[in-house]
């Protein structure tokens, strides 16, 4: 009778010996890859894409993205952040994420994010008003 320990042995050889058979096709080198840095059979295809948007719109949104960006870090700086530190840190996050995806040319996410930092921006400016009235 045989013990678990000879068994569990050829069984860990028997899969030693398939691995490195289905892994050698893999090291050889005239593999039919790109060059790096080159693309696939995509790149070579000829393509018609337009872009996302005009240079009007995108000098408008990149203008819109650099005004929200400015007043998130007035506010951020400002007696709201001692008042609503989490605010601000939404705030934050919501133009670190604009950022990214204008950026990344993801422009429709962008403008559509950018209107809910527009509106926590309003949220944050009436709220600094309400402190204000209560201090002053």
């Amino acid at each position: 009778m045989r013990g678990p320990t000879q068994h569990g042995s050829r069984t860990g050889w028997v899969f030693g010996v398939i691995a490195l058979i289905s892994l050698g096709g893999c090291m050889s080198s005239d593999a039919p890859w790109p060059e790096h840095g080159q693309g696939g059979l995509a790149e070579e295809m000829p393509t018609n894409i337009e872009p996302a948007i005009t240079e009007e719109e995108f000098a408008k949104l990149k203008a819109d993205v650099i005004f929200c960006g400015a007043e998130v870090d007035y506010l951020g700086r400002s007696a709201l952040n001692d008042w609503y530190p989490a605010l601000i840190h939404r705030l934050e996050m919501q133009q670190t994420l604009i950022e990214r995806q204008f950026e990344g040319g993801f422009y429709f996410n962008t403008r559509k994010d950018l209107t809910r930092l527009q509106e926590l921006l309003n949220i944050a400016k009436q709220t600094m008003q309400e402190i204000g009235k209560s201090e002053g």
